[in-house]
């Protein structure tokens, strides 16, 4: 499961279906709202956790 990084080799696995996610999606519905929506859901996941930058981002 591990690669010589010590990444889990889920999370770039993870990353290129979303990747495919997002592309299949354009494809299918070329919404640039919802799009965006989906721009800002991959943010929310891939955001640092450090209390400051939350602050920030709840203000």
């Amino acid at each position: 499961m591990f690669n010589s990084d010590g990444h889990l080799l889920l999370d770039s696995l993870l990353s290129t279906c979303f990747h495919l996610l997002l592309t299949v999606l354009y494809i299918y519905n070329r919404d640039f709202e919802f799009l965006r929506d989906f721009h800002f859901l991959r943010f929310l996941l891939t955001c640092p956790t450090d209390d400051k930058v939350l602050k920030v981002m709840v203000n």
